[in-house]
């Protein structure tokens, strides 16, 4: 997993993959940097590398395209992590949204250095 927008934050981060090197950045809606208005992140939020949501395919299971993106993940880890930082998670679940018309799946998952590993 990379993490995008570290727990406890409030900024909408995610990697451009339109430009060169994929650099994380705030997302912009109607030429305005997105923050969340509902309060602090309260996970690690990021994607999963070299995954992506095709735009073509339709899932069974939505009956929506996928939304052009690397597949999302949520770490429900006790800990913060830095933005930036990859690093190795356990996938607990997956849960499908629908998101402007589009599939955007979340992977559910926990940090494998978090106290609570072994235990779910």
């Amino acid at each position: 997993m990379i993490c995008e927008i570290p727990k406890w934050t409030r900024q909408k981060m995610e990697i451009n993959t339109k430009e060169k090197y994929n650099p994380i950045k705030q997302d912009i809606k109607n030429k305005k940097l997105r923050e969340y208005v509902w309060g602090d992140m309260l996970f690690n939020y990021g994607a999963l590398p070299q995954t992506w949501e095709d735009p073509k395919h339709i899932s069974p299971q939505t009956k929506k395209k996928g939304d052009d993106d690397p597949l999302d993940i949520i770490d429900i880890g006790t800990s913060q992590v830095p933005m930036g930082i990859v690093y190795k998670v356990k996938i607990l679940g997956v849960l499908g949204l629908i998101d402007d018309n589009e599939t955007d799946w979340k992977i559910i998952a926990i940090n494998k250095n978090d106290l609570l590993y072994n235990k779910l």
